[in-house]
């Protein structure tokens, strides 16, 4: 009597422990068959969720092949070699040959999808044809005892120092229009908040006057220059050897008032 009891009490515990096991494996099934149930009706959207659902209660081979069919369905190729991995860890080689041979056709199929999505590689440029050889044209001869360097080479010194006092000009003036920009930001409409703006406000004035009178005496000294520059070279190319005693005689010279050009032609 008591192992009667006790045969029957182990029964009831196993079928009690394999209850929910059937049960996870009824949804599994019925997760399958709606997703075929979509698959049939184009909706691959949904198969594809209800496949995914049923795989993950019960790995079966037959739903990792319906996944990576429903992917390539959707044109999600990469993802559909995923799940054909899947499909071959789970089938069976002689049981599952079919669901093997379907893999199959699936993987050839995602593997052309993404061998036409890859772009071809481009063709090699053709090499440039050379260039045909342009003899240069023979050089103007100059007469021995014609030495126009020399007669070059002081004028474009001179010449050369006003243009870069004429450049500098034009970022003493830049400053110049930060500096009245910084004096109108401290006191706007000349209307100053308290007396540190209007400090402040002198202070970028003062800064602009200066910058205004290095402005002029760079533009005015510059072109002084290259003036006297351009009449050296004048000078210097009518009188022809006589400029050697220019070039003796004429000097450039820096002073407190800026750049002088001193002696005579």
């Amino acid at each position: 009597m008591v192992k009667a009891f006790a045969a029957a009490l182990t029964m009831s515990l196993l079928l009690a422990a394999a209850s929910p096991v059937e049960a996870q494996q009824a949804r599994a099934r019925r997760l399958f068959v709606q997703g075929r149930a979509l698959a049939e009706q184009g909706d691959w959207e949904g198969a594809l969720e209800r496949f995914h659902a049923s795989f993950e209660i019960t790995e079966r081979a037959s739903t990792a092949v319906s996944i990576a069919n429903a992917l390539m369905r959707l044109e999600r190729p990469e993802e559909a070699l995923a799940a054909l991995e899947d499909l071959e860890r789970l089938a069976h080689a002689r049981r599952d040959a079919d669901l093997l041979e379907a893999g199959a056709q699936i993987r050839e199929s995602a593997n052309q999808a993404i061998a036409a999505r890859t772009p071809p590689e481009p063709e090699p440029e053709p090499e440039p044809e050379p260039e045909p050889i342009v003899e240069p044209e023979p050089e103007p001869v100059v007469e021995e005892g014609a030495d126009v360097s020399g007669l070059i080479l002081g004028p474009s010194i001179v010449a050369g120092v006003g243009v870069v006092a004429m450049a500098f000009s034009g970022l003493t003036f830049v400053l110049r229009e930060d500096a009245l920009a910084a004096r109108d930001t401290a006191c706007p409409d000349n209307t100053c908040r308290s007396p540190a703006d209007y400090e402040e406000a002198q202070g970028h004035h003062s800064d602009a006057d200066a910058m205004t009178a290095a402005t002029n005496a760079l533009l005015i000294g510059g072109a002084i220059v290259v003036a006297g520059g351009v009449t050296w070279l004048v000078v210097a190319l009518v009188t022809g050897d006589e400029s050697d005693s220019a070039d003796e005689t004429m000097s450039l010279q820096v002073g407190p008032s800026g750049l002088s050009v001193r002696g005579a032609f």
